[in-house]
């Protein structure tokens, strides 16, 4: 849900100032990484988690599906 919340708070600054106030400049020499601000941290900090406890379900319910009842009545009768 932050995300969703940095998500709108650039909509607003966008509509009311015509830009989003990026405060987070890095370069060295001639490197310039792209301006952010911590809105845009948290949207890509939201993605990474949904995608990870996503990965993570798949996981899990892979593993119950190994671990089914009828799998394990089948080997208990053997």
């Amino acid at each position: 849900m932050a995300g969703v919340g940095d998500a709108i708070g650039n909509v607003i600054d966008r509509i009311f100032r015509g830009y989003v106030v990026d405060y987070l400049d890095f370069h060295w020499q001639s490197w310039f990484w792209p301006a952010f601000n911590l809105a845009d941290i948290f949207i890509v900090l939201g993605v990474f988690m949904i995608l990870a406890t996503s990965f993570r379900a798949e996981n899990s319910r892979d593993k119950q599906s190994e671990d089914s009842p009828s799998q394990t009545i089948d080997s208990v009768n053997k």
